[in-house]
């Protein structure tokens, strides 16, 4: 069954495409595509309608979990508490550049030292401070920042600080930890409404706001509902089938919510971990592996490796994650007992044990039993968790947005939804069914 399915009208939206062998308007790749109906623009606006209803809805239950009224805090006040800064203190480290203290003009490559996941303790703001989230990053004052206008190559010097708390803003949305946004939000100036859409600078694409928090839950929790019901393509006569993995929809959707090279990367966290998909994996500007093979897609017009277009749908769904470089072996949560019990039965004991792992930066990166394979029965229970991630976290941003002064988020919300499912199903002979005039 569909996720939600006795709310959301999955089928009526299902109804609105074909699965396509080959679809002209995608170099005859496999894909969905829009059927030729003058019904479906009707059907198309009552789906989303029902599902932004959804949202809205299930955002203001969410927000009865809390305080009806939040005060400003002070300026000193500690608003992300310990145990807070303790859950999303290893999400920080992923994105926050780690200062190994080498020599800049020492060649050599510096040793990777394991972590140690601790609270800041320099509550002096005099003090040097190298932790991944520091004393001061955690009082309301940081949370005071606000994005400003910088010139091309001056983002850094202009709103390093401001970039910083605002993706500790996204970590909280992340973990689920909405306490200290919405006292953030109390702030009268507060600036978050303004770095909702950003870029590094205007020459760049927009990027590094805190809308992809909510853009690529979308994205993925459309997709996979549509291809669940299609049941050919993932169930043939009660056996599991991976045919899903090969539609053009499915590879691109992946690859847009996972790919490296973002400004900020914190949106791509949790759909990488459920699909598997390593940093480097996909990046921006792409270049196959197999140049050779893929000779007659480049540009002939530059120096440049540039493609004619990306195969989606042309290649199956393990040459797709193998397309621009060949995937390692992703470990799942069972991998690292084993792992560790085998250093150990080397007669290293379990606290070195664990720092080879962390050296080695063996931990889990996928969340699927069966790798690659989302429909399989056996990980069921954990596509349903994701679904159940994806839709927590369009309702979280949907909740801090009716925080933040001056924010229209239901209408953000809705133009979100349909930059979705254009850059998704859009094709020109489609145009109308997503723009009707």
């Amino acid at each position: 069954m569909a996720h939600q399915a006795g709310v959301l009208p999955w089928d009526t939206f299902a109804s609105i495409f074909e699965l396509k062998d080959a679809n002209p308007c995608q170099h005859d790749a496999k894909d969905f595509h829009p059927r030729d109906d003058p019904d479906n623009s009707k059907r198309l606006s009552d789906f989303t309608e029902t599902l932004l209803r959804k949202a809205f809805a299930d955002a203001r239950l969410e927000r009865t979990k809390y305080a009806e009224i939040y005060e400003a805090p002070d300026e000193n006040e500690v608003i992300v508490t310990d145990e807070v800064a303790k859950r999303i203190t290893s999400t920080i480290e992923r994105w926050q550049p780690e200062d190994d203290g080498s020599d800049l003009d020492d060649e050599s490559t510096p040793v990777k030292h394991p972590r140690r996941r601790q609270l800041c303790p320099h509550t002096n703001e005099s003090d040097i401070c190298k932790c991944a989230l520091p004393f001061k990053e955690r009082k309301m004052s940081a949370f005071q920042r606000s994005l400003t206008y910088n010139g091309c190559h001056e983002f850094e010097s202009v709103n390093g600080e401001a970039f910083r708390n605002l993706e500790i803003v996204k970590t909280l949305l992340l973990h689920g930890e909405m306490e200290p946004i919405l006292r953030a939000c109390a702030y009268p100036l507060c600036g978050l409404g303004a770095s909702w859409e950003e870029a590094t600078c205007d020459c760049m694409s927009p990027d590094l706001g805190w809308d992809r928090m909510c853009l690529f839950p979308i994205q993925i929790y459309i997709m996979l509902n549509l291809v669940y019901c299609f049941p050919e393509t993932w169930d043939r006569n009660g056996s599991p089938i991976d045919n899903y993995g090969d539609i053009k929809t499915y590879q691109f959707v992946i690859r847009n919510c996972t790919r490296s090279s973002y400004a900020s990367e914190i949106p791509t966290y949790p759909h990488r971990k459920f699909f598997g998909i390593e940093k480097g994996q996909f990046n921006l500007y792409p270049e196959p592996y197999d140049l050779a093979r893929w000779i007659h897609i480049m540009k002939r017009d530059d120096d440049f490796n540039d493609m004619e277009y990306y195969p989606f749908g042309l290649i199956s769904w393990q040459e797709f994650y193998n397309f621009e470089k060949p995937i390692g072996y992703q470990p799942h949560v069972t991998d690292i007992p084993q792992v560790r019990a085998m250093l150990c039965h080397k007669s290293l004991p379990v606290e070195l044990a664990d720092m080879i792992l962390e050296t080695a930066s063996y931990t889990p990166k996928r969340s699927l039993p069966v790798f690659g394979k989302p429909f399989h029965p056996q990980n069921r229970a954990e596509l349903d968790r994701y679904l159940d991630q994806c839709w927590q976290l369009i309702v979280r941003c949907i909740m801090m947005g009716y925080e933040v002064p001056h924010m229209d988020i239901e209408f953000l919300v809705r133009e979100l939804v349909k930059q979705c499912l254009w850059e998704t199903f859009g094709c020109e002979c489609a145009f109308r069914l997503f723009f009707p005039a």
